[in-house]
């Protein structure tokens, strides 16, 4: 079994990941070495990965889209959806502000879960 271990910073190995339907292709293509019967994929989230996937839990929860969630919250969908892209690094506080009250829960409401409590420590 061959274990992969990294951290999504580049867009690049995010995109791979996406768009191969099958991981061994994935690495067959990016590594071009022999690739065993089954890999197993490890991904250590970012708090901006943590972010999104909160905003998609909650957008699923309340059974709104990211459009109608943008229209909520009084900012553009672009904003929504570039905060929902995982090739993007970086997302305000203050769009984090926003989308909370479209969806009408506090910061704290939103940071209160287990996402953001088993994240890893980034300072090295």
């Amino acid at each position: 079994m061959l274990n992969i271990f990294f951290v999504v910073t580049q867009p690049c190995i995010l995109y791979s990941i996406k768009f191969f339907r099958d991981i061994r292709s994935c690495v067959r293509k990016t590594a071009r070495t022999s690739v065993p019967s089954s890999i197993e994929v490890n991904f250590i989230m970012t708090v901006k990965d943590a972010v999104a996937k909160r905003f998609e839990q909650l957008c699923n929860q309340h059974g709104i889209r990211p459009n109608e969630l943008a229209t909520r919250a009084g900012v553009t969908p672009s904003t929504v959806y570039s905060m929902l892209d995982p090739s993007r690094q970086r997302v305000s506080i203050a769009t984090i502000k926003k989308l909370c009250d479209g969806l009408d829960i506090t910061l704290g409401q939103f940071f209160s879960c287990a996402l953001f409590d088993e994240l890893e420590q980034e300072i090295q």
